[in-house]
C-alpha cells in the first residue's frame, strides 16, 4: 500500500513537472524587443508585416495574439505560415530561441498589443529601437 502512494505521488509529480516546462507568461519585454531586432527584423522586417516572400505580416492576422503564449511559441516553432498561405517548417528555426528568450519575446509583441497605434514598430526617429512604451504596430 505505501509503495503504490509512493508510486502515485512520484507519477503525479512527473506528470505535472511538465506543466514547469510551459511558457509561465512573464518574460522580459525590454529583451524581447532586442530579440526581435537581432532575430526576426530580417525576416519580418522593422514593422512586422514581413518581407515578400520570406515571412508572413504577423500583424495582419492579428488574431494571432490571443493564441496562449504556448500555442504562440508553437506557433513560430514549428507551424509557421509560408508566404503562399501553406504550412511548413525551416522559415523560423526551432530551436532559435530557448524557452526563456521565447517568453520575453512573447511578452514583447503581447506589449505591442495593448498599445494605441501611434507610429511605426518601435522605431525611433533615428531609426533604432525606442523605448518600449514607444513601441506599438501600425493596424
Amino acid at each position: 500500500m505505501r509503495q503504490s502512494l509512493l508510486l502515485m505521488v512520484i507519477m503525479y509529480a512527473f506528470f505535472w513537472s511538465g506543466w514547469a516546462f510551459s511558457l509561465s507568461g512573464f518574460g522580459d519585454p525590454e529583451n524581447g524587443q532586442r530579440l526581435y531586432s537581432q532575430r526576426c527584423v530580417m525576416c519580418h522586417g522593422m514593422d512586422g508585416r514581413g518581407r515578400r516572400g520570406m515571412a508572413p505580416d504577423f500583424f495582419k492576422e492579428w488574431s494571432r495574439f490571443s493564441k496562449s503564449d504556448d500555442e504562440l511559441a508553437n506557433s513560430i516553432r514549428d507551424d509557421y505560415r509560408s508566404t503562399n498561405g501553406n504550412y511548413g517548417a525551416g522559415g523560423c528555426p526551432q530551436h532559435m530561441l530557448s524557452d526563456g528568450q521565447m517568453e520575453d519575446l512573447l511578452s514583447y509583441l503581447r506589449a505591442l498589443t495593448e498599445r494605441k497605434p501611434t507610429g511605426s514598430f518601435g522605431f525611433d526617429q533615428r531609426g533604432g529601437f525606442g523605448k518600449h512604451d514607444d513601441f506599438v504596430p501600425p493596424f
